[in-house]
């Protein structure tokens, strides 16, 4: 079967406020910002529609609101969504003032009555790929140990389709933030063939202290950095899957797999903006890389120039070049 990847899961509107370095907001006060861009965003927005840009046929399976956000976000996408009238459509205020951490302000809205049974055996049996985003951000998806995300998985792979697993940063405070994420994952990861979570989701996850990997770089791969985040991989391959991907943020990405791992240096980006959606549009990139055979290290490097180039604009896709172009600069860069 030729190459065709579903990306499902979390979905929002992401409003972008433009800020200046000084920006701050005082209570009772009026604060001054530039002009606001809207864009898809999630998961689904960002990787699905990534995917979509390289090249991969793709369709989209995430849940909007029959409303106005919901009306813009199912025109910007040139894929089909499925619409709840009783739901609103999930958005995320972005705040990222130049060269700060950005944070969000986020209404799950329809994302919390997406389920299992949204994605049927026949949606699932026209794709040889299945991509499944920020479960920590759908309700459903996370309740009773996960069973509903490991139902959804099992069923992929029963009809033969590879599959990849991707988190988001949990909110302690939150009701997902107050589930054994260890005991789901565990119960998950068997049906599942690359799993590419963000250092710092895998550490709040699993329960471990979080490394410095301020300053890593490839010559370290014998220090104690590496040696953790090695523990970390084979942890996450003992619970059954097969290839791990750790997003290290600006340091790089860490891969590992049962014949090989290592850790790829981030390509250093010519312009930052906002890290709105990298780790996203990276995985985008991986993915379709390694799904047309590409060797692993290969498809990491390609992956961290994607989000290299992702960073140079405020949304996920702007900054965004065709994937041959991005390969080129992996080959040159890394190789």
């Amino acid at each position: 079967m030729p190459v065709k990847v579903m990306s499902a899961g979390h979905i929002c509107l992401d409003i972008s406020l433009q800020l200046n370095k000084d920006w701050t907001l005082t209570p009772g006060s009026l604060s001054e910002v530039g002009a606001a861009t809207m864009h898809p965003g999630g998961s689904v927005g960002n990787t699905g529609a990534a995917l979509h840009y390289f090249g991969v046929d793709t369709v989209l399976a995430a849940k909007i609101g029959n409303d106005t956000f919901g009306d813009i976000l199912q025109n910007m996408l040139s894929l089909p969504l499925i619409r709840d009238p009783n739901e609103s459509t999930s958005y995320t205020i972005v705040i990222a003032p130049p060269g700060v951490e950005r944070s969000f302000l986020h209404n799950p809205g329809a994302n919390h009555s997406f389920c299992a049974a949204d994605i049927t055996d026949e949606m699932l049996s026209t794709v040889s790929h299945f991509h499944f985003g920020y479960p920590p951000l759908l309700k459903k998806m996370y309740q009773n140990d996960g069973a509903e995300l490991v139902s959804l998985f099992k069923r992929a792979k029963q009809l033969g389709i590879t599959t990849s697993l991707d988190m988001v940063e949990v909110d302690p405070a939150s009701e997902a933030g107050k589930l054994n994420w260890q005991t789901l994952i565990a119960n998950v990861l068997p049906f599942v063939d690359y799993f590419v979570p963000s250092l710092e989701e895998l550490c709040f996850m699993l329960k471990t202290d979080m490394p410095d990997i301020t300053g890593m770089s490839a010559t370290q791969n014998t220090n104690t950095i590496h040696t953790k985040l090695n523990i970390l991989a084979k942890t996450l391959l003992e619970y059954g899957t097969k290839t791990v991907l750790i997003k290290c943020g600006p340091a790089g990405m860490y891969y590992h797999c049962a014949e090989e791992n290592g850790f790829v240096q981030s390509y250093p980006e010519e312009q930052y903006v906002s890290t709105t959606g990298a780790g996203d549009t990276s995985i985008a990139a991986f993915l379709a890389e390694r799904l047309n055979g590409k060797a692993l290290k290969h498809c990491v490097e390609v992956a961290c120039v994607a989000g290299a180039a992702c960073i140079s604009a405020y949304d996920a896709l702007s900054g965004l070049k065709p994937l041959t172009e991005l390969e080129k600069v992996a080959i040159e860069y890394y190789e």
